[in-house]
Formats: C-alpha cells, sequence, structure tokens
C-alpha cells in the first residue's frame, strides 16, 4: 500500500494501537519518494527511512524519508 503505520506499543503494552498512519500521497508529493523499506530512529527523535524507489516507481534505492518525532514528513 505504501503507508508507513506507527504503533503505539508503550501507552499499553499489551495492546498496541494505531497511533498514526502517513499516507503515501504525502510522502510522494514532499520527497518524490516512494517504497518505504527499512526505518532507524535517530538520536534527535526523528525517524530515517531508506526508500526504494522514485515518485515514478523507479527502483532507484537512493532516498531516505525523515519524518519529525510526530511522525510528520519533513524531507
Amino acid at each position: 500500500s505504501g503507508r508507513i503505520y506507527v504503533v503505539d506499543t508503550v501507552t499499553n503494552p499489551r495492546a498496541p494501537s494505531l497511533k498514526k498512519t502517513v499516507e503515501p500521497a504525502d510522502i510522494v508529493q514532499k520527497t518524490g519518494l516512494s517504497f518505504a523499506h527499512t526505518s532507524h530512529c535517530l538520536a534527535s527523535g526523528d525517524v530515517m527511512i531508506s526508500c526504494l524507489g522514485d515518485k515514478d516507481g523507479n527502483a532507484n534505492g537512493n532516498g531516505f524519508l525523515l519524518l519529525d518525532s510526530e511522525f510528520n514528513v519533513k524531507g
């Protein structure tokens, strides 16, 4: 689907809940990237996600998506 799902496992570890969904249209519009792959938590609180494709679906594999600590697309 291209979506990024953020799951809250802190509030109630026995009943995880969906905190936020980052839509692919928002990612493509702000970054031109698609096919989010692997996430990395940064010391700043941001989340860096490697992306395998561009806005046209080409498998470039040379992009990184950055989400802020509230999981909004930064770039």
